[in-house]
């Protein structure tokens, strides 16, 4: 099997909280961010409930808003759907967040599936709808920065 192979069957049955870490770190090493976790339990492999799962603080005062999720598109897609869409919708409310609705610049929703064509554009169209930015981390991009960065690989899936 390829190291992409194997990327791609640990990314599939990987759990809520270690994917949380890992994206984070992904996030981490990618772009340079420093990803606030209010989603993980600190020094444990927990998830907490909370909006949104990780922050970014930038530079300009504005924050940048992180949603992951391991549930299983092909299952469900329209179930799947909802929950990005109602995360979406929490991100945006100051009630839950206590950040206005013009400080967040972007959201990042982060998946280990891939959306259908129909279902990427009908997410995107609803970020516009709501107009914020939005970014979609699936399976593919997780998986071409793992295989990018070799001590992901190594630290989360023990693949050398």
């Amino acid at each position: 099997m390829s190291r992409i192979d194997d990327i791609e069957q640990n990314l599939l049955q990987i759990n809520e909280a270690r994917f949380q870490k890992l994206v984070d770190q992904y996030l981490r090493n990618e772009f340079g961010y420093s990803v606030k976790p209010t989603g993980s339990m600190l020094g444990k492999e927990k998830t907490t409930k909370g909006t949104p799962d990780s922050y970014i603080p930038l530079e300009n005062s504005n924050y940048i808003f992180v949603e992951y999720t391991t549930m299983d598109y092909k299952k469900n897609p329209t179930q799947f759907m909802k929950k990005l869409e109602d995360d979406f919708d929490k991100c945006l409310n100051e009630a839950i967040t206590n950040i206005p609705k013009g400080k967040i610049e972007k959201i990042i929703f982060s998946f280990n599936s891939i959306l259908t064509p129909a279902d990427d554009m009908d997410i995107r169209n609803y970020a516009k709808l709501k107009k914020v930015k939005l970014e979609l981390i699936d399976l593919t991009v997780l998986r071409d920065g793992i295989f990018d960065y070799p001590t992901l690989a190594q630290d989360f899936f023990n693949i050398p």
